[in-house]
């Protein structure tokens, strides 16, 4: 599984996307332990533009209890950026806060809760108008 992993980071780092994938597939059936292989998985998938498909890996890992919260912070930016990408603001914004609970003053989880903060007023109005014009 060690090798498969190894080859899959090569073929990442190289870009080639579908090969990654697929190696890092093999490890997962080959070893479900190693939490991070979703992780690996999720980044070539996002190479892939398969956002949904990255965010099951990205869950798996934050799901995982044995991981730490400092491995679990750029996760949560992650899946926030990926969520907000698919219009999901709800879910981006629990990923924020998440974040935030870890590191109350990380730029990122910072500069992302005032664009989703900032989304949410503008959506706010515009039901507002709506409803006004019934």
């Amino acid at each position: 599984s060690n090798l498969i992993v190894a080859e899959g980071l090569s073929r990442l780092q190289a870009r080639e996307f579908s090969d990654a994938v697929h190696l890092f597939s093999a490890a997962l059936e080959t070893d479900q332990s190693n939490i991070y292989v979703h992780v690996h998985r999720a980044l070539a998938k996002i190479g892939q533009q398969k956002f949904e498909d990255a965010l099951q890996g990205l869950i798996t890992f934050l799901e995982d209890e044995g991981s730490s919260p400092k491995a679990k912070l750029p996760i949560h930016i992650l899946t926030a950026r990926l969520n907000k990408q698919l219009k999901n603001p709800t879910l981006a914004a629990h990923h924020v806060q998440e974040a935030l609970n870890i590191d109350p003053n990380n730029a990122e989880a910072l500069k992302l809760y005032a664009q989703l903060k900032g989304r949410a007023g503008e959506l706010y109005n515009e039901a507002t108008d709506l409803l006004l014009k019934n």
